[in-house]
């Protein structure tokens, strides 16, 4: 019997299970299809909330915590691996702001590294942009390669001796009593003296006879990856919930779509074509260059936006680490922190407001 059962092998499950075995537990890692092969994988990797102002103070401070342990974890991964993660500051720029005062008042209660910038020093920095107004930069915020992270992290685990199971999907909980023992892979018993929900927006479909359940449910995202010259943007850029993304190779991720149509993973035209068009609005001159790539992911929603970082509230030893939405890359390791307290018997005074029944919190 593992000492914890993590079902979901995305970016949240694998770090629960690396803050985990690193605390010396013996870790298993249910995945129902590959690991990280959902919502992580399609992921674009901003590692900042966008619009971080929009969310209560709570969020924010969870996903700073998630954003300073990249460096390290990233050269931890790829010293011990060899595989590259591709942490890379390059800084946020949102060009649809709310008032300057505002802005400034949020970013110094929560200390944020925020600048508010007149459109000159805009069109100084990105002389090929169509904008005018006044933005805001964030030059601390950076962005990873999620499917080297999760390759990097898969390597590690294994390594580790974490127990990582594929293509095994979990059908129901097993109960002692009151208590969670375990989970069922259709016939097949997998024990653990606890088991930790963390498949995304897959989370409440096995455990549909508990009395209570957060309400989670997917949001589809598409993202295109356009050719673009090297060197062509050096940040990336926020606008009207939609962002461009530079790669090292000279190529742009554009995204992403919010799009509420059920267990639907396919692609659209008429995403492809919205995603392209919003790029080539800030810069026309990437007209005729071609599209590489399209894909799309299915986040985990909730009526919020917070994830559920907590116990469940009648079943002991049921965990969940879920529903993070737009920001669960940015959160990973900062909420598996969170956890990781929680299951241990730490009362951490920030875990109210991820549980099941939170209080009012601090929105802006």
């Amino acid at each position: 019997m593992a000492d914890c059962v993590i079902v979901g092998g995305g970016l949240v499950g694998l770090t629960t299970a690396y803050t985990l075995n690193q605390r010396g537990l013996d870790i298993t890692v249910i995945e129902q299809r590959r690991l990280g092969g959902s919502a992580s994988w399609a992921a674009g990797g901003i590692l900042s909330p966008m619009y971080p102002w929009r969310y209560p103070d709570e969020v924010v401070q969870l996903a700073s915590s998630g954003a300073h342990q990249y460096p390290a974890l990233s050269a931890e991964l790829a010293s011990a691996t060899g595989v590259d993660p591709e942490w890379f500051p390059c800084g946020l720029l949102t060009l649809d702001i709310p008032e300057n005062k505002s802005l400034v008042a949020w970013a110094d209660r929560t200390g944020t590294a925020l600048e508010v910038c007149p459109k000159e020093w805009v069109n100084k920095q990105i002389p090929s942009m169509s904008f005018d107004g006044t933005a805001a930069w964030m030059k601390q915020v950076a962005t990873i390669r999620t499917p080297r992270l999760i390759k990097a992290l898969h390597s590690y685990l294994r390594q580790r001796g974490v127990a990582l199971v594929e293509s095994h999907k979990v059908t129901g909980l097993i109960r002692d009593g009151n208590r969670a023992v375990g989970v069922d892979l259709g016939g097949n018993k997998c024990l653990g003296e606890r088991v930790v929900i963390a498949s995304g927006a897959w989370s409440g479909l096995p455990l549909a006879d508990l009395p209570e359940m957060p309400p989670i449910y997917p949001v589809r995202g598409q993202i295109i990856h356009l050719d673009a010259p090297e060197d062509f943007i050096s940040t990336m850029i926020l606008k009207e919930n939609k962002y461009l993304i530079p790669r090292k190779s000279g190529s742009i991720l554009v995204g992403s779509t919010t799009e509420n149509v059920g267990f639907e993973e396919r692609t659209t035209p008429e995403a492809r074509n919205e995603l392209h068009d919003f790029a080539l609005n800030l810069f026309p001159e990437l007209a005729g260059r071609r599209v590489i790539n399209h894909w799309c992911g299915l986040r985990p929603g909730s009526d919020d936006s917070i994830p559920y970082i907590c116990v469940h509230p009648h079943v002991e030893n049921l965990y969940f680490n879920t529903g993070h939405f737009r920001n669960g890359i940015v959160m990973a390791p900062a909420a598996a922190e969170l956890l990781a307290k929680i299951m241990l018997g730490d009362k951490p005074a920030q875990a109210a407001a991820f549980g099941f029944h939170r209080p009012e919190t601090n929105r802006n």
